[in-house]
């Protein structure tokens, strides 16, 4: 069983805080600054640990779908098994920092020219919390990744015994749990990158 309420649950929150920001844009797009690109990096660092995870999510379910797809599909298996995931969901996960110094060293002042009151108030907040999302959003997407982890051995295990059809029915097992965390990844991401590309925008105009 692979558990993922909880990285569900931190996808949304991460969601509501780029919602925050959308609400915003018009604001900030009336007085543009440079700062606005700094902006679309520190949304792109929240975006990379996802389309991580959501790559080894699709290859690993691919390999109960498509023909012949566990049989080729060892080195998928290998590098999950071996931590390739989990590693680099731990990479992303540390890049949390990355955000925060953005927005202190850029984003502060730029907000604290146009937003005044509860909107400020609000947009501090988000940035907050985004920065420290290692221990929070990123966290429990590393538990998946582990889960993932432990999943590829024992299916690696079942097809180097021929096990090959059992080995299909357990990834293909996994696709009901893993489908909402897929939903919420895909969905969120598509926000990041439309709030990537206005900020990207912005700085143009500055």
């Amino acid at each position: 069983m692979i558990e993922t309420a909880a990285a569900l649950e931190s996808i949304k929150k991460a969601d509501e805080a780029i919602g925050v920001i959308g609400k915003l844009v018009a604001k900030l797009k009336a007085q543009p600054d440079l700062a606005a690109l700094k902006l679309a990096e520190a949304l792109d660092e929240i975006g990379k640990t996802w389309q991580v995870m959501d790559k080894a999510i699709t290859q690993f379910l691919k390999l109960g779908i498509d023909s012949d797809a566990m049989e080729k599909g060892s080195e998928v298996l290998l590098r999950i098994e071996g931590g390739g995931l989990l590693n680099e969901v731990k990479d992303g996960r540390g890049h949390c920092h990355i955000i925060g110094n953005i927005f202190y060293e850029y984003l502060d002042r730029w907000f604290e020219q146009v937003l005044k009151g509860a909107e400020l108030d609000s947009i501090r907040q988000v940035f907050n919390m985004l920065s420290e999302a290692d221990d929070d959003v990123f966290l429990y997407m590393e538990i998946v990744a582990a889960q993932l982890q432990r999943e590829a051995t024992e299916v690696l295990n079942m097809v180097s015994t021929g096990k090959v059809n059992e080995a299909k029915s357990r990834v293909l097992a996994f696709r009901k749990e893993l489908q909402p965390l897929r939903l919420g990844m895909s969905g969120t991401m598509q926000k990041l990158y439309n709030l990537k590309s206005d900020f990207i925008q912005i700085s143009g105009v500055a």
